[in-house]
């Protein structure tokens, strides 16, 4: 499940998942997917099992598929940025104005946005903020701690270097998580919007629903 919450159901075939999950094998691995779907594919309810009596440990199933509907956009809009890095991050629409806040700032600018998406995506996963924080690769803590230097002023004169630097720390990673809640916000108003318009059904559902083998 960690797995699965940090990096979505990928495109089904499950081979991306061989070395997330060593030493399993891709059969194992394929089995314990198509069970997993099984199962959060069942009617929400509040049993403590699953229908075939698998216990639910505690499994917030509703929380999963948000999760895992959140990640599958993440990862429709960085497949396509790699297929096309020259559009836009996202389409320019009535809807974009209810997120003022998401433009860019005189240090965070759309190619940041860019590298989040892609650092959830293809590197870190969904939730490890840090680990994409201190990622050089990456480039975003010189940029991120610009943007929060004045919090390590306001931490006080008394605090020695470890709490400092623990501080700005947690600042960063709040700045992220901040960041990446409203570029779940884009997401999601950019897809509603394509799907009242055309009308598709939910890709990811529709996936879903094949994955399991519901007509």
């Amino acid at each position: 499940m960690p797995s699965y919450g940090r990096f979505g159901l990928g495109d089904f075939s499950w081979c991306e998942f061989i070395p997330r999950l060593k030493p399993k094998t891709m059969e194992e691995i394929k089995e314990y997917g198509t069970l997993f779907l099984s199962h959060i594919a069942e009617d929400i309810n509040d049993s403590p099992t699953f229908y075939d009596g698998v216990p639910k440990g505690g499994l917030r199933i509703q929380d999963v598929l948000v999760r895992l509907a959140i990640l599958h956009l993440i990862r429709d809009k960085v497949k396509a940025l790699i297929e096309d890095p020259s559009m836009p991050l996202f389409s320019k629409g009535a809807h974009t104005y209810r997120y003022y806040s998401l433009r860019n700032t005189k240090v965070w600018k759309e190619e940041h946005d860019r590298k989040l998406l892609y650092a959830i995506c293809m590197r870190h996963g969904y939730g490890r903020w840090l680990d994409i924080v201190e990622d050089t690769q990456l480039g975003l803590q010189p940029v991120v701690g610009t943007i929060t230097l004045e919090d390590e002023v306001q931490i006080g004169i008394g605090a020695d270097k470890d709490e400092k630097e623990a501080y700005v720390q947690k600042r960063m990673v709040d700045f992220i998580k901040r960041r990446v809640l409203l570029l779940e916000k884009f997401l999601n108003a950019e897809y509603h919007k394509v799907f009242l318009v055309s009308g598709w059904f939910p890709i990811c559902l529709l996936s879903l629903c094949r994955a399991v083998g519901v007509p």
